[in-house]
């Protein structure tokens, strides 16, 4: 069954649950520590009868989720953003509660805790240039950098201005890049770096992977350009400032990770994967600190406007380190992208009605930072109080495939810090809605 919600509300709806879950005398197991600091601030602050009515869900699809929860033997709670980056803490610190009291951690079907990779390189912080959060260092504790290297990223083209600003006064910013995108744009020297079907490459576990893995990749064709591998230019920049490190040679690396990992480099470079069941086991987990506190004090006070966007993410349309293909072009509807260009946003019924808009009429969307104009499309798949856009278009770089197509809606984000976490969120925003 699927239950329509805005996303700000996604942690607010799973404390509600566990409200439940504390009410029917479930805990954590006994190696979770601090439950009791939680359970006080839930039983206080969750009430279903005080959380439903700000939400907009209704008590029987809310009863219809906790029984489910206690039906199903291998329930998971999942949290997420929809722009996949740039949530809530909260929201994930909730699920992740909930999955604890149904004790589903390292459980089949449950939430694992995959061992981190070895470390094949010594950490380093060149003149305390090492950064953890840019988005905090630049604006929160407002740290000056004189040289930026950026790869495998695309900052200017997914992040909000309030970053984009900062990185902007970054007196010399380094690009290590095979495309022209918005990213490469905004830097002061590019250099080409291979394409991934150029150059050795590995990756250890990406996101949503049950078990640790971890494959190698080969080159397939020959280099076309004489480009730098970026970790052999970076080793030649750190060894004039002093800094010299063990391996000289990216492949070097490689066959050191697989030999820490007790892999077969042969196998690896046929295309097969290695895996490991191994899991770390959570012990001395605290489910309640100060900061913790501070965080979800702040989250369960704070109360979303009539109003909030909800980016739609669509594969066809690439990523930020993709830009559009021309295939992906072809497969969107006149109603996703119009011809000339124009978005469009769905809004659902009701909130048509509140705000007297109709079908294929004209709106500007207006953040704290930009507005955007788009036609509406009612959509009754959408929450109350929900528009949603898609991301992926008002690309500035690329080809003629991604430039003039659309707006990109991330001018419309702007950052709120999260209080006791040191971090900030900026894809769950609140925006105006006016009819042209």
């Amino acid at each position: 069954k699927k239950i329509l919600l805005k996303e700000q509300y996604l942690g607010k709806l799973a404390f509600a649950v566990i409200y439940e879950l504390i009410s029917k005398g479930i805990s954590p197991p006994p190696e979770i520590l601090e439950f009791d600091g939680l359970k006080r601030f839930i039983l206080e602050n969750c009430s279903p009868k005080k959380i439903l009515p700000e939400i907009g869900v209704k008590q029987q699809d809310f009863e219809f989720i906790v029984k489910s929860l206690f039906k199903t033997p291998r329930c998971v709670a999942i949290p997420g953003s929809s722009a996949q980056s740039g949530g809530s803490c909260a929201n994930v610190f909730a699920c992740f509660c909930i999955n604890i009291l149904f004790d589903r951690i390292n459980k089949i079907g449950g939430v694992r805790c995959i061992p981190t990779p070895p470390l094949v390189l010594e950490e380093w912080d060149l003149e305390g240039a090492k950064s953890n959060d840019l988005a905090i260092d630049l604006i929160k504790k407002q740290k000056k950098f004189k040289l930026l290297f950026i790869y495998r990223a695309n900052p200017f083209y997914e992040l909000p201005s309030e970053i984009l600003q900062r990185l902007s006064k970054i007196p010399f910013k380094v690009c290590f890049s095979s495309f022209l995108d918005e990213t490469a744009l905004s830097c002061d020297l590019i250099i080409p770096a291979p394409h991934p079907l150029e150059t050795y490459d590995d990756s250890f576990t990406p996101f949503g992977i049950w078990k640790a893995t971890y494959c190698v990749a080969k080159p397939v064709v020959k280099p076309c350009y004489n480009g730098p591998n970026v970790f052999e230019f970076m080793y030649e920049v750190l060894k004039n400032k002093g800094i010299k490190l063990k391996d000289s040679k990216y492949f070097d690396l490689i066959k050191e990770k697989v030999d820490l990992l007790g892999a077969n480099l042969n196998k690896l470079l046929k295309g097969k994967v290695w895996t490991s069941t191994t899991v770390e086991y959570p012990l001395g987990v605290m489910l309640w600190n100060p900061k913790i506190e501070k965080m979800c004090v702040s989250y369960i006070q704070k109360k979303s406007s009539k109003l909030s966007l909800t980016p739609i993410k669509d594969l066809r349309v690439g990523s930020s380190l993709t830009g559009i293909l021309p295939y992906g072009l072809l497969s969107l509807r006149e109603d996703e992208l119009d011809k000339k260009g124009f978005m469009f946003a769905k809004i659902s019924p009701e909130t048509a009605r509140s705000l007297g808009i109709k079908d294929r009429g004209w709106i500007k969307i207006r953040g704290k930072n930009a507005s955007i104009k788009a036609k509406v499309i009612i959509d009754p798949a959408v929450a109350y109080g929900c528009v949603g856009m898609m991301m992926g278009f008002g690309r500035a770089g690329w080809d003629v495939f991604n430039k003039n197509k659309g707006e990109n809606i991330v001018k419309l984000f702007s950052l709120i810090e999260e209080e006791g976490v040191d971090s900030y969120l900026w894809s769950c925003v609140d925006v105006d809605v006016t009819k042209i």
